[in-house]
């Protein structure tokens, strides 16, 4: 996965399940910079709070045997995998802005995302990156990408 930010403007997405902002390569610093950010606003609430914890109950209709319904998803993965469809769409209206797309998340949050991504964004992807650099300030982040981000050779 080779970017290069002399030819056409590159995006980064950097997310995972709660934190996302869109960055792109400063070429004369040889570093990043945010060119938008959200957070999920279920980041730190509690599963009370996301929805119920306890699990519902189906009466047994030839006996009074109770059973637990298995929840198809905890509601914090639930928040999660909605938050990824919302970064998608964030993705999509800045399209036109970017003519590629590299995308750095945790395993669970790239799947999320490469599944919520509509063609046009799909169509631009240069590469994807399974790592968590949420937490990595903007001048850090060519430390961690230097492994496959090569900067042109006027800025290296």
């Amino acid at each position: 996965m080779n970017g290069s930010a002399s030819s056409g403007t590159t995006w980064l997405i950097v997310a995972d399940g709660e934190h996302a902002r869109a960055v792109t390569p400063s070429v004369s610093q040889g570093q990043f910079r945010t060119v938008f950010r959200f957070d999920s606003v279920t980041a730190h609430k509690a599963s009370r709070d996301l929805g119920t914890e306890r699990l519902g109950r189906v009466h047994e209709s030839a006996s009074t045997t109770r059973h637990s319904i298995t929840p198809r998803l905890d509601p914090h993965t639930a928040a999660k995998h909605d938050f990824m469809r919302e970064v998608a769409k964030q993705v999509a209206v800045h399209v036109d802005e970017f003519d590629r797309l590299v995308l750095v998340a945790p395993d669970h949050a790239l799947h999320d995302l490469l599944e919520a991504l509509g063609e046009l964004s799909i169509a631009k992807i240069a590469g994807t990156l399974a790592k968590d650099l949420t937490k990595t300030a903007d001048h850090d982040l060519m430390s961690h990408l230097s492994e496959w981000w090569h900067l042109p050779a006027a800025a290296a």
